[in-house]
């Protein structure tokens, strides 16, 4: 559980943004990292800030989200509905890493295992929070129709009984959102930039992550985390990944996990995960593996506190190589994507 700096901060908000979930202005001053510039400062309406102040940057992610949901309400009103601004729980349902570890570990078997009724219950807790859940559920079938229409544009049409899993999927990939919330969500992130961004410098930054990790400094921050673990009683991990890796093993190996990727210092690039229905034969399995995993996780945690000033200070060095390394075609892309 690395403490992870700049690169990995604009990899992270510019999925984030691509994604729609993630926040950015075009309007907002921000900062430079403690190092100097940031690649943060090329991408024209991504936030910067100093990754080592969390609670600066969840500040400004919920002052940015605010701002959307401002102009959420301004677009509504002209279309003649009420919708009023609300940010909702931006925590992880009020969990610090600390706490999340002690329930779910690294968020993988426990996840299958989460009792519906516990999420369904947490889901319409926060829901019940949005004055905007009241406002739709006092409309009219039609009206709400409407009303949807209006903040999240027309949804793909999907026929489960006459398409193919692949045409419902291409519908999805090829949807590309309007409505008020998708306005809102373009004028506070550049959107179209971070999406460019993440196409023309992701592999070069993927590259950088790797030689991040293989740095000296990193490797020797592994062999404190190894000893550490050793003196847990866990003697077979050499870096935090493997810890990870090892419980997403377990999982591939009784059919949860699927389309596991391995990067080039074996930690784990990405996953797809099946769901369990409450008989699943393979459930006692997987509990065994989740109690695992919890105690696991706290174990890396409390050993992975030693990496936090060190990661930060070498990534930070990394970062500011990549921007000399790339500044031609970082302040074109810049100049090319200001006015969006």
């Amino acid at each position: 559980m690395h403490r992870f700096g700049t690169l990995v901060v604009v990899m992270a908000l510019v999925g984030a943004a691509c994604s729609g979930a993630g926040a950015g202005s075009t309007t907002t001053s921000v900062a430079t990292s403690a190092g100097g510039e940031s690649l943060q400062d090329f991408i024209p309406g991504m936030p910067s800030f100093d990754p080592s102040d969390q609670a600066a940057a969840a500040a400004q992610a919920r002052q940015m989200e605010q701002r959307v949901q401002e102009l959420v309400a301004e677009c509504m009103a002209e279309q003649g509905f009420e919708y009023v601004p609300y940010v909702p729980n931006m925590d992880g349902m009020g969990f610090n890493e600390a706490d999340y570890v002690d329930e779910f570990g690294f968020g993988m078997a426990t996840q299958v295992l989460v009792d519906d009724a516990e999420m369904q219950r947490r889901m319409e807790e926060e829901m019940g929070a949005d004055p905007n859940q009241a406002i739709v559920e006092a409309m009219t079938e039609q009206e709400r129709q409407a009303y949807n229409d209006a903040l999240w544009g027309p949804q793909p049409e999907i026929d489960p009984e006459t398409m193919s899993e692949e045409e419902i999927q291409a519908a999805f990939e090829n949807f590309q959102p309007t409505g008020c919330m998708a306005e809102a969500q373009d004028a506070v992130y550049n959107q179209q930039a971070a999406m460019e961004f993440f196409n023309r410098f992701g592999p070069d930054l993927e590259e950088q992550f790797s030689r991040i990790e293989s740095d000296p400094r990193i490797q020797g921050l592994n062999d404190q985390w190894a000893a550490c673990m050793k003196d847990k009683g866990y003697d077979d991990f050499t870096q935090p990944s493997d810890a990870e890796l090892y419980i997403a093993r377990q999982l591939e190996a009784i059919g949860v996990i699927t389309d596991l990727e391995i990067g080039p210092n074996g930690e784990m690039m990405g996953f797809g995960m099946e769901g369990i229905q409450p008989d699943d034969p393979r459930r006692s399995q997987i509990e065994a593996i989740a109690d695992e995993e919890v105690a696991l996780a706290k174990a890396s945690l409390e050993c992975s506190k030693l990496f936090a000033e060190v990661y930060e200070e070498v990534q930070r060095e990394y970062e500011q190589r990549f921007i000399e390394e790339h500044r031609a075609e970082l302040e074109a892309f810049r100049e090319e994507h200001a006015g969006g």
